[in-house]
């Protein structure tokens, strides 16, 4: 009798350790879900500033003042990035 106390208790652990490996890989399995929302938030933010800046650097050259001086404008204050998956136009001032 005292072999079956004995193993009843051991599987009345295993139960426990289960149970809580269970609901350890439920957080996981949902910290990774968000990570996931949070990168593709991320990737939306990015690509909405690339769009202003190029939205920005696009009226900056098309401003009246700098007629005729548009390259030397472009040149002086601005580059363009080939980085990521699309152009986008950064200041360099």
């Amino acid at each position: 009798m005292g072999h079956q106390n004995r193993i009843t208790a051991e599987v009345e652990q295993l139960r426990v350790l289960l149970d809580q490996s269970t609901e350890t890989k439920d957080k996981v399995d949902s910290l990774i879900a968000s990570l996931r929302r949070l990168s593709r938030e991320v990737a939306s933010a990015e690509s909405t500033i690339e769009q202003v800046d190029l939205t920005l650097f696009e009226r900056h050259l098309a401003c009246p003042r700098f007629e005729g001086h548009r390259d030397k404008v472009f040149h002086s204050n601005w580059r363009l990035s080939w980085e990521d998956e699309g152009r986008t136009a950064r200041s360099s001032s």
